[in-house]
């Protein structure tokens, strides 16, 4: 990631902690993805074990769109699954790439003790989920616009559209009580 994106990311939290539009730990909604994969990965690493479950329960690693980052927590879970150990050291033993362990080590300053955990991932989860959808409806756009593309396959496209919108507007743009 460039100086410029991390720059980026700083303001993005600092405007974010001045304004009430704030997910449960400062993370604004136009964080970058990476920013928020940083804090998935980071609530991972918590040393409270029904929290991490949670975090792997909700957030596969197919939500991360960082290969650095989805690669780093998917040993995570591998980890955290085979031997149930969530240290922070533990897991960093386990690295033996030198640019994992410094983005390990990044990720652990990362300061979440103060926020509400479970609606940061509750929120995260959610931001992802609209993010795959909202990329499946795009690519379902451009195959309907396709000629090659069979009436029977645009039929259940369509259908696949009109499921993707209805969750869309049902999950994730009902205003949310704070």
């Amino acid at each position: 990631m460039s100086d410029k994106n991390e720059t980026q990311d700083v303001k993005n939290y600092s405007a974010v902690n001045t304004t009430k539009n704030t997910m449960g730990c400062g993370i604004g909604r136009n964080s970058s993805k990476v920013f928020k994969e940083k804090y998935v990965i980071a609530l991972a690493l918590l040393q409270y074990k029904k929290i991490v479950k949670e975090v792997i329960n909700k957030i596969s690693p197919e939500f991360l769109t960082d290969a650095n980052l989805r690669r780093i927590y998917t040993k995570i879970i591998e980890i955290v699954n085979s031997t149930g150990e969530n240290m922070c050291h533990s897991i960093i033993r386990n690295f033996e790439d030198t640019k994992d362990i410094e983005c390990l080590a990044e990720i652990m300053c990362i300061d979440i003790n103060s926020c509400d955990k479970l609606k940061l991932l509750t929120e995260l989860e959610m931001d992802f989920k609209k993010a795959k959808y909202e990329n499946r409806k795009q690519e379902i756009l451009k195959l309907l616009s396709d000629e090659n593309v069979s009436e029977e396959e645009k039929s259940l496209l369509s259908i696949e559209l009109n499921q993707i919108l209805k969750k869309l507007s049902e999950s994730f743009l009902l205003p949310t009580h704070a």
